[in-house]
């Protein structure tokens, strides 16, 4: 059986951000390059195994935060990627926004959580 070459692989990559239908992610993904490909890579990992399916490191949050982040959920929103764990909880947050879910995702960062919960309307 012939194994696939690493370019395919990488040919691959922006085939699988076009069947999302999200022609701003694809531009994100692909703009960016390699890094652009590494990050839809990680987003992936984390939305299908989730956050203990990766050690994740900062720069891993970062390339995340500036090439998939703007593109699915809006050009003002950001992660704080210097802290891995609220970095983390803030994708669950704009994901569940989004109608979708991290798996194993646990508030863990009060301060997010706080900052995106409604303002209370109690008379």
């Amino acid at each position: 059986a012939a194994v696939a070459s690493p370019a395919k692989a990488e040919e691959a990559k922006p085939n699988a951000v076009r069947a999302l239908g999200n022609d701003a992610l694809t531009a994100a993904v692909e703009g960016a390059g390699e890094e652009g490909a590494r990050a839809f890579e990680l987003f992936t990992l984390l939305v299908s195994q989730g956050r203990h399916a990766h050690d994740w490191r900062k720069n891993d949050l970062r390339i995340i935060n500036n090439c998939i982040v703007p593109a699915m959920f809006g050009e003002g929103e950001t992660i704080d990627w210097r802290n891995p764990a609220c970095a983390l909880d803030e994708l669950d947050m704009l994901l569940k926004a989004a109608g979708k879910e991290v798996k194993e995702a646990g508030p863990r960062c009060q301060a997010a959580a706080a900052a995106a919960a409604p303002p209370s309307t109690s008379s």
